[in-house]
């Protein structure tokens, strides 16, 4: 499986905070969005992480009916999926790590380029 064949959820910018949306999550770990309110709803964690991690909402679905969905931070999502299991959680784990070790790397040096002219 290819990093292309993941419908990756989306990431929204909402009042300066990266979030994503429960009802996204479940889309790309092939999970029902019922059993997904669920996990949320038994995290076991302070209630000080998740009230900055994880934000009741609601959204439309395509018969125009308001459910109940969480708007969840990076660290809230990364809380969420660490104990899933599977081929795409493999591949989404994966591709974190390889963010962090990236990032880790010491940046090069810049690059100078001194020209004599005489």
């Amino acid at each position: 499986m290819s990093n292309t064949d993941l419908s990756i959820p989306t990431i929204h910018l909402l009042d300066g905070l990266t979030i994503t949306l429960s009802y996204e999550i479940p889309q790309f770990f092939n999970r029902r969005h019922d059993n997904m309110l669920k996990k949320i709803i038994n995290l076991v964690c302070s209630a000080e992480f998740t009230a900055l991690n994880f934000k009741a909402s609601e959204y439309l679905d395509v018969t125009r009916r308001k459910l109940p969905c969480y708007q969840i931070t990076k660290g809230g999502f990364l809380f969420l999926v660490i104990g899933f299991t599977g081929k795409r959680t493999a591949v989404f784990k994966e591709a974190d790590l390889n963010a962090f070790k990236a990032m880790e790397k010491p940046p090069s040096p810049p690059f100078s380029l001194c020209l004599n002219f005489m």
